[in-house]
């Protein structure tokens, strides 16, 4: 490692859990894809919605023209049920994936458990070891659907802090 990075720590160090999780959602990149396009719908309503407030202001307050007091509620709730849509095909998608990835990790870890020798249980309490394959296997599904969701749904603040985080959540 050079000189100059001595003192700090490695980003690679940072993410190398989060790069561990990248073979369990290879097999549903096409989903995240699609929740990643979801997640552009809800940016982009979120843009039309600030935007059609200035036609509102100026053609039905200021001028007003009756017919886009007609047009501009229709393309308010056209937009915010597009929105929602995509808020919910997100959520779903990223949720789903998770839940997947989760139960092939828990599936993977009780293999690997029952594998282990007698003289492991011996040094465990069973509580112990129950306690710690469901907490830790709850906080890594947190972690990933967190990471995944935020990374999509706020790509602005994520690239600014950590781009290697936004390229590790797929957006």
């Amino acid at each position: 490692m050079p000189k100059k990075y001595a003192d700090k720590p490695s980003a690679n160090a940072d993410y190398r859990l989060l790069y561990r999780l990248v073979p369990y959602l290879k097999p549903y990149w096409k989903l995240l894809v699609i929740g990643g396009v979801f997640a552009l719908v809800v940016a982009a309503t979120e843009g039309m919605t600030a935007w059609l407030v200035k036609p509102a202001m100026d053609d039905i307050f200021l001028k007003r023209d009756v017919l886009m007091l007609k047009l501009l509620p229709l393309a308010l709730l056209g937009v915010y049920l597009a929105k929602g849509g995509g808020r919910f095909g997100q959520a779903y998608l990223m949720a789903s994936v998770g839940e997947r990835v989760i139960a092939r990790i828990r599936r993977e870890l009780y293999s690997h458990i029952q594998g282990m020798p007698l003289a492991f249980f011996a040094s465990l309490h069973s509580a112990e070891l129950m306690s710690r394959v469901v907490t830790d296997v709850n906080r890594l599904a947190r972690l990933s659907s967190t990471v995944l969701v935020m990374g999509c749904a706020r790509p602005g603040p994520s690239w600014r802090s950590s781009w290697s985080c936004s390229a590790a959540s797929g957006c």
